[in-house]
C-alpha cells in the first residue's frame, strides 16, 4: 500500500493504514518541525491537519511544489477566500498556481427526519415536525453541502494577475461553477434538509 501521513492536532480517531503524528503546536513537535522531517522520509501521501500560520503555508506549498500529493485544511469562507488567503499569508502567486490542484469547501447540514418533515405550501418544500424517532427536534444525521474549484488555465492566469475575490468569483461564475449555496440549495427541493439550515450553514441571515 501506499505510504500515507498525516499530522494532526490533535489525532481524533484512529484510521487504518495511516501513520497519525501528534502536533504540540506550543512544544518541539509543531507542524512546520514535524513536515520538514517527514518530507525526509519521502511519503507518498500527506494530510497536514490545518494551515494556520505562514510559516506551515510555507512549508506545505514548498512540499507540493516537490510533487507530493499533499492535503490540509485551513479556515475560508468560500474557496477564493482560501486562495487569497494563502497569498494573504506571504505565498507567492506563481507558487499557489504551480502547487495547488483544487480547493474543496464543505459544511454540513441536519437532515429533516423522513417519519415526521412536513410539506408546506405553497412552495412544496419540508419543514421540521418533531417525533420519537428524531427526538422531537425534526433532524436525523447530516448531509454534505460542498463547492470545489480545480485549478485550470483561466483560474491560475487571473491568480498570477493578481485578481481580486470578486474578480475571481465573477470568473467561476462565467464557467457556469457551482457554489456552496447552489448545492445545498438541491437538498432543500429535494426534501433533505430545510432552507433555514441551509442559511444558517452558509452564514445567511435573514431580517427580523
Amino acid at each position: 500500500g501506499k505510504s500515507i501521513v498525516a499530522l494532526e492536532d490533535p489525532v481524533e480517531i484512529r484510521v487504518d493504514g495511516v501513520t497519525q503524528v501528534q502536533i504540540t503546536p506550543h512544544g518541539e513537535m509543531t507542524f512546520p518541525t514535524a513536515l520538514r522531517s517527514l518530507l525526509r522520509q519521502d511519503p507518498q501521501v500527506l494530510m497536514i491537519g490545518e494551515i494556520r500560520d505562514a510559516e506551515t503555508a510555507k512549508i506545505t506549498i514548498e512540499a507540493g511544489l516537490t510533487g507530493h500529493l499533499l492535503m490540509s485544511t485551513m479556515h475560508s469562507g468560500t474557496p477564493v477566500g482560501g486562495f487569497l488567503r494563502l497569498l494573504e499569508m506571504g505565498i507567492e502567486p506563481y507558487q499557489v498556481t504551480s502547487s495547488i490542484s483544487a480547493v474543496l469547501n464543505q459544511r454540513l447540514v441536519r437532515k429533516l427526519c423522513t417519519k415526521c418533515r412536513k410539506k408546506v405550501q405553497p412552495t412544496g418544500l419540508f419543514e421540521a415536525v418533531g417525533c420519537d424517532d428524531c427526538l422531537n427536534t425534526g433532524f436525523n444525521g447530516r448531509a454534505l453541502i460542498v463547492e470545489m474549484v480545480q485549478l485550470d488555465g483561466q483560474l491560475r492566469k487571473a491568480l498570477l494577475a493578481k485578481a481580486d475575490a470578486d474578480e475571481l468569483e465573477s470568473l467561476l461564475k462565467s464557467k457556469g461553477h457551482t457554489n456552496m449555496l447552489a448545492d445545498g440549495v438541491r437538498l432543500v427541493s429535494d426534501g433533505i434538509t430545510t432552507q433555514e439550515e441551509l442559511n444558517n450553514a452558509c452564514g445567511i441571515f435573514e431580517d427580523a
